[in-house]
């Protein structure tokens, strides 16, 4: 057997490097696109803000279960719907 491996044969150290490197790479193409403004995360969160809301629901009925809420105003009656024959 030779006394020095073949640079095909798998060794920790080669291992090490090749993970080190790729994760720099990789790392610093993650960062410019940051710096570019590209960033996916970023531009999902920009879109969401962008997005009108929705009303607010509307409740109507009563729950059981719904526990009280020492702190809340008191809420105002909400006439239900009304619906128009067509």
């Amino acid at each position: 057997m030779n006394a020095r491996a073949a640079w095909w044969e798998p060794s920790w150290k080669r291992l090490l490097a090749i993970t080190a490197v790729l994760f720099v790479a990789i790392l610093l193409l993650l960062a410019q696109r940051v710096h570019a403004g590209a960033d996916p995360a970023l531009a999902r969160s920009a879109a969401t803000k962008a997005a009108p809301s929705a009303p607010p629901v509307q409740r109507y009925g009563f729950d059981p279960y719904a526990q009280p809420d020492p702190y809340a105003q008191p809420d105002t009656q909400i006439a239900p719907p009304m619906t128009h024959a067509s």
